[in-house]
Formats: C-alpha cells, sequence, structure tokens
C-alpha cells in the first residue's frame, strides 16, 4: 500500500470600487465548513533565516525572518479561549463516553480506534468504494474502470461497510457516523509532531498508525480516486479507492454557511465569514481589476515569501502575513480543479500552483492549487503567495 501511495504523490508533484459582493460556496463533501484551526506547532518550533533548524520563536534569526509566525497568531491563538497544554494554543479535545472524542472548536465528535483486535481495532484497513454508478475500481493490470457491486460496498473490509456497522453498535450512542471530509480530517492532524511519529496529539487519539487514512471527499475528474490524509507527516493527496488505507469516522459539526466568502468595497479583499480571514484576492504580483486579477503572479522562495509578508505589514500598516498551512488550506475548493479554488471569490485568472504557507513543522509547507494537494516543499523552491489577516 505505502508504494502506491507515494507513487500517487509523486505523480502529483510532477504534475475599482463596488459594492458588498456576496459569494455562496458549494456545500459538497469536498467543502470544509469549519472554523479554522492552529496547526499546534509550538513556540520552540520557528524556522529562522538561512538555515532549516528549528528554534524557539524569540530567537533573533526568527523575527529577522519574520517577526510574526503565522503559526503563533492564528486566530484561535487566545489562552482566554482555548487550552494551552504544552503550549499548543487552539486546541480543545474532551473525551465522549464509550471510545470517542469531541473537537470543542469544530465540533466534531471522533471514534478512538483500540488495540484490542475488534471492530474498532488500530490494525484495520479498508478500501474505499461508496457509489455502484460511478466506475470507482481500477484494473492495474488493464488499467480499465469499472463500478463496485452494492456487496463489494457493504462489505466489512470496505469503509462504508465499516461505517454501516460502526452506526449499527451504536458508537457513543449515536447511529449518523460517516466517513470525514479531508478538510475535517487535516483538521486533527498535530504539525508539531515529527514523523516518523504519527502527526496526532496522542493523548486524545492513541493507538494512531503514522500512515493514510481514508476521507469521503471524491478527487474531481477521477471517479478511482478519493482524497486521503497522511498521518506519517500531515499531508492531504489522493490515492486509488482500491488500495487499503486506515478510517477514523466522524460525526456532527458546524451548520453550513450559505454566504461563505464577501468582498470589500473596493474588491480587493475577500473575507471568509466561515473562518474570519480576511484575505488578498489576487496572488502577490496580480492586481484586481474590473472583476479579475491581471497581470502575472510572481514567485518566491520560502524565505522571499516571508520578508514580503513583513514588508508588506509595515508599509500598509495592516497585519498581512503568510497564512500558516491549515489556513492556506481552508480556502481550497476540491470540487474544482486549474485551480482548486471559489472563482466567484477569488475571480478568474488564479494561478493552479503552488502556494506558501508560513507552517515548517519540519519541511516548508504549501498547498498545490491545481487539484488541493497539501505537503511539504523544499525552501531551495518557489512557490506563489497569497496574503492573509486575521478579521473579527
Amino acid at each position: 500500500m505505502n508504494k502506491m501511495f507515494i507513487a500517487v504523490a509523486l505523480a502529483i508533484v510532477m504534475l475599482s470600487g463596488c459594492v458588498l459582493d456576496k459569494f455562496q460556496s458549494e456545500a459538497l463533501l469536498t467543502s470544509s465548513i469549519m472554523p479554522a484551526k492552529d496547526t499546534d506547532i509550538t513556540l520552540s518550533q520557528c524556522d529562522h533565516s538561512g538555515s532549516n533548524m528549528l528554534v524557539v520563536c524569540s530567537n533573533a534569526g526568527v523575527m529577522a525572518l519574520n517577526n510574526v509566525p503565522a503559526d503563533m497568531s492564528g486566530r484561535n491563538a487566545n489562552v482566554s479561549a482555548n487550552s494551552s497544554a504544552g503550549d499548543k494554543l487552539g486546541v480543545s479535545f474532551s473525551s465522549v463516553a464509550g471510545g470517542c472524542v469531541q473537537d470543542n472548536i469544530t465540533g466534531l465528535m471522533w471514534e478512538v480506534k483500540t488495540i484490542d483486535g475488534g471492530l474498532h481495532d488500530m490494525n484495520k484497513t479498508y478500501t474505499n468504494f461508496d457509489s455502484t454508478t460511478a466506475a470507482q475500481k481500477h484494473d492495474f493490470a488493464s488499467g480499465a474502470l469499472s463500478n463496485p457491486a452494492q456487496a463489494e460496498i457493504d462489505a466489512p473490509s470496505n469503509s462504508v461497510g465499516f461505517k454501516n456497522r460502526v452506526n449499527a453498535q451504536g458508537l457513543c450512542g449515536f447511529n449518523d457516523w460517516r466517513l470525514p471530509t479531508a478538510d475535517e480530517l487535516q483538521s486533527i492532524v498535530d504539525y508539531s509532531v515529527a514523523s516518523p511519529k504519527s502527526t496526532i496529539d496522542a493523548r486524545w487519539f492513541p493507538y494512531t498508525r503514522s500512515n493514510y487514512y481514508w476521507s469521503g471527499s471524491p478527487v474531481m475528474g477521477d471517479s478511482d480516486y478519493a482524497w486521503n490524509v497522511d498521518f506519517y507527516n500531515g499531508s492531504v493527496i489522493d490515492g486509488f479507492r482500491n488500495f487499503s488505507a486506515f478510517v477514523r469516522l466522524v460525526r456532527a459539526g458546524q451548520p453550513h454557511i450559505s454566504n461563505r466568502y464577501t468582498a470589500s468595497v473596493d474588491g480587493q479583499e475577500i473575507t471568509d465569514n466561515q473562518t474570519k480571514l480576511i484575505w488578498r484576492r489576487c496572488a502577490e504580483g496580480m492586481v484586481y481589476s474590473r472583476g479579475i486579477c491581471k497581470g502575472k503572479a510572481r514567485r518566491f522562495t520560502i524565505e522571499a515569501a516571508l520578508q514580503l509578508a513583513a514588508t508588506q505589514a509595515s508599509s500598509t500598516g495592516i497585519a498581512w502575513r503568510l497564512p500558516n498551512i491549515r489556513e492556506l488550506a481552508s480556502i481550497v475548493d476540491r470540487s474544482r480543479i486549474r485551480p482548486a479554488i471559489d472563482l466567484e471569490a477569488f475571480r478568474p485568472r488564479q494561478p493552479a500552483r503552488w502556494f506558501w504557507s508560513a507552517s515548517y513543522p519540519d519541511k516548508s509547507w504549501g498547498v498545490d492549487f491545481h487539484h488541493g494537494v497539501v505537503r511539504s516543499g523544499s525552501r531551495a523552491g518557489s512557490g506563489s503567495v497569497r496574503l492573509v489577516r486575521t478579521g473579527q
């Protein structure tokens, strides 16, 4: 399984003033409907100028590179409102009787795995077929696609069959368990944990494999693929539904926001009403004019991107910064490709390419907006930039 998923991941890598406008995002399984969470990166895990070493965030080299480390300034990093155990601000979980965990920020309730060989055992893996009307089975010998039978979907070794068994059991007193979306699953990644440990808070999610976990999010244009999250490092990539991977079920969540995005009066900024983050509408190097982003998006190294954000904040007096990886991933729209972003909100001509985040748990992280992959990249590489600031 691992070699196949890695092959897939490598293939992906190659691969004027106006009135207030409101834009409604599609309420699809691929869309996030959660408030933004912090990355869990701690006050001792900042990168600094000219080095790959992680140091305390007050270090002079860190401040020279970026005086507002984005992983320390997310909207949930509020001591008065959130737990700060282990200086991980923006994290708040609680136990639920029966073997579940409640995320008090997103409102999601999660299954907790076991090591007893039973239904919830951490070592059990599943295929991910969910429709008899879609060509989700991939024959690797011939390359042919075919539709799964209902019996294959309901099989105990398939994700839907597992979900049905858990709902019949009534885990923690509920019968509405489901596969999480890719966004929901990424929300429990703990980016402060270095591989090969599982990138998750083991205090709340013990018995987690450092491996791939299925989401219920389909891949746009590829019926035989679905999105998954790799808890070896926190990346979000796609994989063949035929493959066996792990599953962690979820239930509940936040109500859907019908009008997710609101443009500023001059059209230069866009507010995400879900996360309360305010984004520059165009990538750096482009200018919003007459309903579109004009010009060419510039490319930066990660250090140049961080310094650009600091310069913009200083010159404008507005607290612009490079987003952390969870913030940047929150505007991915996986119901779209090339680019995987809401063009009603962010407007046409957005580049479908790699964008930097400020997160650096072990490598520099970013999002490929070609179709929504979240992964780490080389500091020597180049990427585009979309600046963000924290709203109310």
